[in-house]
């Protein structure tokens, strides 16, 4: 047996962090999914359950439904290989109750998961929660007590500007995106609705998103027209092609607030990959807990940086590259520079199987420049958050990389939803800033 210690962020400790996500999204089948076939799961009152998905599901289930079981809040202490494709994971956890905010200190938890991986992806052999009575011993329970603590988001009405401000300034954009759903699924006639957007947000949120409409000289307090519009085009056209091209693999990259996975039908079958980096799932996965959100589609979700190589963690969270899969690319590109922006879309075309499909918001680089944008570009820099990149010809830019894509701005009769208000410029008329958004299939 080897003692090295593994990389917290490897395939043991994300299988672990992805079995307290299921459990706080109530999600039995989601959580069974985790176990090898012949996997047990041993509970906190010392209840065992082997036989692998089957019996682990037919046990969480009815525990699910019948109670509002508590959101868990965890850290890892150790991962550490015991033999070729086999480790142990240690972690530390506490639960907060349902309604509450504070963590009850008598159901905290020691955890062990063995997990054994095979074609790719790990999986739970052993799964044991034990009390962390501490018996003889209070200043190690409180000092566990304050450790777990210290993990529990802060609410909204107590400090979440600073709470969110350890966030990245590309990170607070996706808190702004929620705000501005949120404020469209207030409307009297929304074009979409986002029950979880407003929690998402956070005050932090809304208040970038009132900084930048400001920006724009936008009147009044509601939702920023152009994300709606963009939101409502990208739900359609993701729904169509996984509909018409019979894909059962959607991937999210840069996913931050989004939640397609829980506000959109899917059909049967469809696999959700959101990707994004913890600080984003920290947060979010969090926020869905404590509403109970539950997914319309099998959700995976896939602590990445898309700056690092990202395919590998994709892959083991049971993504199939031979298969031909959606990829969603909203509101990334801009944040990009023109080498980062390339390597993405390479990086992308590798794992896509022909018949793949994408889609994407682009602007050209007029947007940049602009005497028009300037003072919007100029407070994207401040947020921390500065546009970088533009396409001039989204057409030829994607055929080059073996994509035929569709342009469509927004206006144009696919995109207005009798809400744009502003005439739109032929292509053909130069010097002007646009937007686009992208959708395109992978050439053969």
């Amino acid at each position: 047996m080897t003692t090295e210690p593994i990389d917290p962020d490897s395939g043991p400790a994300r299988l672990y962090r992805d079995l307290l996500d299921t459990w706080n999204r109530r999600d039995a089948a989601g959580m069974a999914a985790l176990f090898t076939h012949d996997g047990s799961l041993v509970g906190f009152d010392g209840s065992q359950i082997d036989g692998g998905p089957k019996a682990v599901e037919a046990h969480l289930a009815p525990i699910f439904g019948s109670h509002a079981t508590p959101t868990y809040v965890g850290r890892v202490r150790e991962v550490r290989e015991l033999a070729p494709k086999v480790a142990l994971v240690r972690a530390v956890t506490g639960m907060v109750p349902e309604g509450r905010r504070e963590l009850n200190a008598t159901l905290n938890t020691i955890h062990t998961l063995v997990a054994v991986e095979g074609g790719g992806t790990w999986r739970a052999a052993m799964f044991q929660s034990t009390p962390a009575a501490f018996h003889g011993r209070p200043d190690l329970s409180r000092a566990l007590t304050d450790e777990l603590r210290a993990l529990l988001p802060v609410p909204a009405a107590e400090g979440a500007v600073g709470a969110e401000a350890s966030m990245t300034g590309v990170g607070n954009t996706a808190r702004w995106i929620a705000a501005s759903r949120a404020k469209e699924s207030e409307l009297a006639l929304p074009l979409f609705s986002d029950p979880y957007a407003r929690e998402l947000a956070g005050e932090a949120g809304f208040e970038l998103q009132r900084h930048m409409r400001a920006a724009m000289g936008a009147q009044g307090d509601g939702p920023d027209l152009y994300l709606s519009i963009r939101t409502k085009f990208l739900d359609d056209a993701l729904v169509a092609a996984v509909r018409t091209r019979k894909l059962h693999q959607v991937v999210i990259l840069a996913a931050g607030m989004d939640t397609r996975a829980f506000r959109i039908p899917w059909p049967s079958g469809v696999r959700v990959f959101e990707v994004d980096r913890d600080e984003i799932f920290d947060h979010k996965e969090a926020v869905l807990g404590r509403a109970g959100a539950s997914p319309s589609c099998d959700r995976f979700i896939v602590r990445a940086d898309l700056a690092r190589p990202w395919t590998t963690t994709l892959t083991a969270a049971g993504f199939d590259r031979s298969k031909p899969a959606a990829f969603l690319v909203e509101g990334l590109l801009m944040y990009l520079d023109e080498a980062e922006a390339q390597a993405l879309l390479t990086v992308i075309g590798s794992v896509a199987a022909s018949g793949s499909w994408i889609a994407l918001d682009a602007v050209n680089p007029e947007v940049l420049t602009s005497p028009y944008t300037a003072r919007y570009m100029n407070a994207l820099r401040e947020a921390g958050s500065p546009w970088k990149f533009g396409i001039e010809d989204p057409e030829s830019y994607f055929r080059q990389r073996g994509w035929a894509a569709t342009v469509v701005q927004p206006g144009d009769p696919q995109a207005s939803y009798g809400r744009w208000p502003f005439p739109t410029a032929p292509r053909g008329v130069p010097g002007m800033p646009r937007t686009f958004f992208v959708t395109a299939g992978k050439a053969s």
